[in-house]
């Protein structure tokens, strides 16, 4: 049978899911997206955008491994003969929309190990408002750090300059930038946003938890 571009399928019972053999995905319904030519080296293959009912049946391991090796897990390339023609379940709009929530919720996976530290931080929040997350890192940060502790400061600061020495006295108050620390150098206190130091040795055991912070500020909001 011929597909064309929109066409609604469903993939033929008993499928594996290709690269992923132990996730069959026969039943499973998307929509075609592309057409690979047939040429002597390779069979014709369907590329197919998973339908919101379908991506929703995504295990969360396929996700991560999906991510960490960057292949997109919302689409499926498949052989004409492992699909068939079927109604569509949803609107091509719903399915956008869950892809885009799903990008949003397992773009850490991306980061490996560190990327499931980072979600394992951001669990509990429903949605991706920056002030809960803050929050979370907070709760997280105040029972895992132990103070005082040698940083540098990693950006420029109005009375710190680059590259300063401080020592971290304690976690301040949360804004609307971020969290905020309480910090001494030379006698003076001064406070400082999270995101602007980095603990001073990697030995230190609270190096990988502000490293681990500071990915997820320059990243939040992408």
């Amino acid at each position: 049978m011929d597909f064309r571009i929109g066409d609604s399928v469903k993939i033929v019972k008993g499928t594996r899911c290709p690269g992923y053999e132990k996730l069959i995905i026969g039943g499973w319904q998307g929509r075609v997206i592309d057409l690979e030519s047939e040429t002597e080296s390779f069979d014709k293959l369907v590329g197919i955008k998973l339908d919101s009912v379908s991506l929703n049946k995504l295990p969360e391991e396929y996700i991560a491994e999906s991510e960490e090796e960057g292949i997109d897990y919302t689409e499926v390339y498949l052989f004409p003969d492992e699909i068939e023609a079927a109604k569509p379940r949803d609107t091509l709009e719903e399915a956008t929309q869950l892809s885009e929530t799903l990008a949003k919720k397992y773009k850490w996976f991306a980061l490996g190990s560190q990327g499931r530290r980072i979600m394992q931080v951001l669990k509990r929040i429903d949605g991706d408002d920056i002030y809960d997350e803050d929050e979370a890192w907070w709760e997280f940060l105040r029972y895992k750090l132990r103070f005082p502790f040698k940083a540098v400061i990693n950006d420029e600061h109005e009375k710190l300059p680059l590259g300063t020495a401080v020592s971290v006295i304690r976690l301040k108050k949360i804004t609307g930038e971020g969290i905020v620390l309480e910090v001494q150098h030379q006698y003076k206190r001064y406070e400082i946003l999270l995101c602007d130091i980095d603990v001073e040795s990697q030995s230190n055991r609270n190096y990988q938890h502000v490293w681990d912070y500071n990915v997820w500020y320059q990243n939040a909001d992408e």
